[in-house]
């Protein structure tokens, strides 16, 4: 259990060093727009997801 934990906070520190640990933006290659509820801005992909998760529980 140590050395799984050294291992992971070597691979952690590797990945900090070659890419930066500055925050990245994901890309969204699925843009399906965005409508409001009152003051709330919900996505499309957010409904998508929300749905498909109350599926999975559900079965």
């Amino acid at each position: 259990m140590t050395a799984t934990l050294g291992v992971s906070t070597f691979i952690l520190n590797l990945i900090m060093v070659l890419y930066g640990s500055e925050t990245k933006p994901f890309p969204n290659p699925i843009n399906l727009g965005k409508f409001y509820v009152g003051n709330v801005i919900m996505k499309w992909n957010q409904v998508i997801i929300a749905i498909a998760g109350i599926l999975v529980a559900m079965y």
